[in-house]
């Protein structure tokens, strides 16, 4: 019986979080507990507290695969660059995350992560040996790389470069000494309530569809191809 989850656009959840009935149908499992692979690109998810009733996910994939700028091509397209940005994740919090003891992947790239201490929810997963969360917020942090090795014993992989014996012992000198949410900060953060606010205009279902297409097609480009694209994408705004 399938247990992967793969694909994109509303069907996936409500835009807020992922969706049961979505899931299970998707992966035409019989219940949560059987999920293995989860993959909710684009999809519009704030919140994974479904996650929790996922024991048995080994990789998750909620990136928004951007394999260069496309902003220059959606908005030659005519779609607004910053409508279409609505389209991508927004995870604020790996909360759910911690109930995940099969976890050996987790991809979050270009999501809304911004307190270091959200990576706290991951350090009694033993089985989590790849971790990509560059492009959020948290990542811009001096010492982001060192405090989630430090935290992270059995990481070998983290934003896509490996872990060196020798970066791994600098790493438990340097890191971040890191102090737990308190009681208070853990009941007022609810992943159902992190959804962020969607006001004014959206998409269109023709141009999400672009959107995604645009997506889809550049992540199975090389790195010369795709600097081709951009460069005939940067000669079409600048013609007259």
């Amino acid at each position: 019986m399938a247990n992967t989850l793969s694909g994109s656009g509303p069907s996936m959840g409500t835009g807020v979080a992922l969706n049961a009935e979505a899931v299970l149908a998707k992966t035409r499992a019989d219940e949560l507990e059987a999920v293995k692979h989860l993959n909710c690109w684009g999809s519009k998810i704030t919140s994974i507290a479904l996650l929790r009733h996922m024991p048995a996910v080994e990789v998750v994939s909620l990136s928004q695969i951007l394999a260069f700028d496309t902003h220059g091509l959606i908005a030659f397209l005519g779609i607004n660059p910053c409508l279409a940005m609505r389209s991508v994740n927004a995870i604020q919090s790996l909360r759910p995350l911690q109930s995940c003891t099969q976890l050996q992947e987790l991809y979050l790239r270009k999501n809304q992560i911004a307190d270091l201490r959200e990576i706290l929810y991951l350090k009694d997963l033993p089985q989590l040996t790849v971790l990509w969360m560059s492009d959020n917020p948290v990542a811009e942090q001096e010492d982001y790389r060192a405090t989630v090795i430090k935290y992270l014993p059995h990481l070998t992989k983290l934003d896509n470069l490996d872990i060196t014996p020798t970066e791994r012992e600098e790493a438990n000198k340097t890191g971040r000494e890191l102090v737990p949410f308190t009681a208070e900060e853990e009941s007022q953060a609810s992943e159902d309530d992190a959804s962020l606010s969607d006001n004014g205009a959206t998409l269109t279902a023709r141009e999400d569809a672009v959107v995604k297409a645009i997506d889809q097609l550049c992540s199975t480009l090389s790195a010369a191809a795709l600097q081709r694209v951009a460069a005939t994408v940067n000669s079409w705004q600048q013609a007259p």
